[in-house]
């Protein structure tokens, strides 16, 4: 097969959306959706993106847990992408 495979096109967007979004939740614009220097960013700091994505998925494994005896469904709505924003913040954010 000639192209990139559905599977790469899948895991690809799973690790930019998160910090497009973010980068949306910010700016407020449609524009800050297509800036494509976060790709690059992304890509400097692959490990820490990682990290900061897997906390994110702990985070959530822990606030399911705590739904089951109806403590974390507060905290899972008030603390949703903190790592993410903490990435963001580091490596992103603008003056």
């Amino acid at each position: 097969e000639q192209g990139i495979s559905k599977q790469k096109i899948v895991i690809l967007a799973l690790l930019i959306v998160p910090i497009r979004a973010m980068n949306f939740m910010r700016e407020r614009t449609v524009a800050s959706c297509f800036e494509f220097d976060l790709v690059r960013t992304v890509l400097r700091n692959f490990m820490d993106y990682v990290v900061a994505l897997l906390k994110d998925v702990a985070l959530g494994l822990v606030f399911l847990v705590m739904c089951l005896i109806l403590v974390g469904l507060p905290a899972g709505v008030y603390t949703k992408g903190i790592f993410m924003a903490e990435f963001y913040r580091q490596h992103v954010k603008r003056s």
